[in-house]
């Protein structure tokens, strides 16, 4: 009894501070009735999720840098000719201020060209690196593409078996504590010693606390839905950042 009291007293020192609230304020945990159950389909889900979730924009992103790498190679190789222009003055005297007047008169314009000959297969090289380095993008995107698919079946597929062990749990939770009142009355009236209502008051607790956890699972289930869609199912509509203005 003293170690469970311990238990809970460090759990709910750090949920305050996880909601960085004052210790001295008494918290009362409220186990809720049942976990949010709807009819989502794996077709809704990828959906919204090929949609809205950032993935996608990311691939397509780096799929276009590395078909511009491959450009910028290709444009870079073959003839390149660089023309520069030079315009100054120049002027000699005896003496250093005389050497410095009249410089309208001593302009030097210089025009010129510079055209290589030979690039020694590196264009060509820069190219062949690039295409080389849009293949493994290519592989990679395919790759994280494939994950976030799976991703969506496994997470659509565990939120239905959630909710049908929630389902089960909640049974099992109130059969239990029918039992265990069953046998609390037959307890008082002499039919039964101490170690039977002990067990049953033990197959009560432990009853209870598996509903919890499969309720736990159940809700986080639904919030993995809505972090691969960035969609709220209850409201039915995109989960939005306050500060973003979508009328813009």
């Amino acid at each position: 009894m003293i170690s469970a009291g311990q238990t809970y007293e460090n759990k709910m020192l750090t949920f305050r501070n996880f909601l960085r609230i004052d210790n001295e304020l008494n918290l009362i945990p409220v186990i809720p009735e049942a976990s949010f159950n709807a009819d989502i389909t794996l077709s809704q889900v990828r959906e919204l999720a090929y949609k809205n979730h950032p993935v996608n924009h990311t691939i397509a992103r780096r799929l276009l840098e590395a078909r511009r790498q491959i450009d910028e190679a290709k444009a870079s190789r073959g003839f390149k000719a660089d023309l520069y222009v030079a315009l100054g003055y120049t002027g000699s005297d005896l003496t250093f201020p005389d050497s410095y007047r009249k410089l309208q008169n001593r302009e030097i314009i210089s025009l010129g060209i510079r055209v290589p000959v030979l690039d020694w297969g590196k264009g060509k090289g820069r190219v062949k690196l690039a295409e080389s380095e849009q293949e493994v993008v290519k592989s990679q995107a395919e790759q994280t593409q494939l994950n976030f698919e799976q991703n969506i079946i496994l997470s659509v597929s565990q939120f239905r078996d959630q909710s049908r062990l929630v389902a089960l749990a909640q049974q099992a939770d109130s059969i239990a504590r029918l039992r265990y009142e069953t046998a609390f009355q037959t307890f008082v009236m002499g039919t039964i010693n101490v170690l039977d209502i002990n067990n049953a008051q033990i197959e009560r607790d432990n009853a209870k606390r598996k509903y919890i956890n499969e309720l736990y699972l159940s809700w986080l289930c639904y919030y993995n839905l809505r972090q691969i869609t960035l969609y709220d199912f209850q409201k039915e509509t995109n989960i939005v950042h306050p500060e973003i203005n979508t009328e813009k």
